[in-house]
């Protein structure tokens, strides 16, 4: 059966390869090549754009890249698992580093229905997700080091290989067919391994369960406002109302509730000779 048909993808060889090295530039040139990035990504993604972190309400949208002007902002769905954040960074990444295009990431892209193909585009920029978050040599020693009888591996092998690299359970099953550590018909029934039976097996090893983190991030946002407060450029209550929205208060960021704006400027100040004190 061709991964076409088999939603497991219908990249060809040559692009594949091609995939392959762009994760691997990329690693080199972010000196990360010997390194499991994991959440890191988030750092990476953060250099390279204007970075949103919110809990949308429907989970069905994993995030969102768009550019307005010569600034790139994305922007991740907190309701998901820690796992799937860090392949949506990952997945954005691509988009930015190679498309520059506008997208839109939906459960589809996120690996939620092997049976419905996706455009090529979205095939690559998850191939490519999965070759920098998970490359080849590292995913092979990993195995070394748990030492994991690559003959027999199951669901319990995969979610400890899942764990190291922070990445979704149903990814690190692709990732270990697509480096032919597994067959393809190990693949289909590990990735038939229903949510609730992985997350059993989460817990039985000790991992916490694929929860949704709820974290939020708008930018640079508190460090603009605070920085326009302190200049007396808004008042008191704006400060509030634009750190509230990244779930702040002015207290978590160092400022006093009762903070006044009466900042003393320079030449407020009386100098000695001109008889002050």
């Amino acid at each position: 059966m061709s991964r076409h048909a088999s939603g497991l993808g219908s990249l060809d060889k040559k692009t594949e390869r091609e995939l392959s090295y762009k994760a691997i530039d990329k690693l080199d040139e972010l000196n990360k090549s010997n390194d499991i990035i994991g959440a890191y990504i988030f750092t990476i993604l953060e250099q390279q754009s204007m970075l949103i972190l919110f809990p949308f309400s429907n989970i069905d949208i994993w995030g969102f890249m768009t550019k307005q002007g010569d600034t790139c902002f994305s922007c991740i769905n907190t309701s998901l698992s820690l796992e799937q954040q860090v392949f949506v960074a990952a997945h954005e990444l691509y988009h930015i580093w190679y498309n520059g295009n506008e997208e839109l990431i939906t459960v589809q892209e996120g690996f939620g229905n092997e049976e419905v193909p996706l455009p090529l585009n979205e095939q690559r920029a998850n191939r490519f997700a999965a070759e920098l978050l998970v490359s080849r040599t590292l995913l092979e020693r990993e195995i070394r080091v748990l030492k994991i009888d690559r003959s027999s591996i199951g669901a319990k092998e995969v979610i400890r290989l899942a764990n190291s690299f922070t990445v979704p359970y149903r990814m690190m099953v692709r990732r270990l067919y697509e480096i032919d550590t597994i067959p393809f018909q190990d693949a289909m029934k590990l990735l038939s391994t229903p949510p609730v039976e992985v997350d059993q097996w989460r817990r039985r090893l000790g991992y916490p369960s694929y929860e949704a983190t709820g974290r939020i991030r708008m930018g640079n946002l508190p460090e603009l406002a605070i920085e326009a407060f302190e200049r007396d450029l808004i008042n008191k209550d704006r400060l509030d109302y634009l750190l509230g929205l990244a779930d702040l208060d002015s207290e978590q960021v160092g400022i006093p509730s009762e903070t006044k704006q009466l900042h003393l400027h320079l030449g407020d100040v009386p100098r000695k000779e001109d008889g002050g004190s």
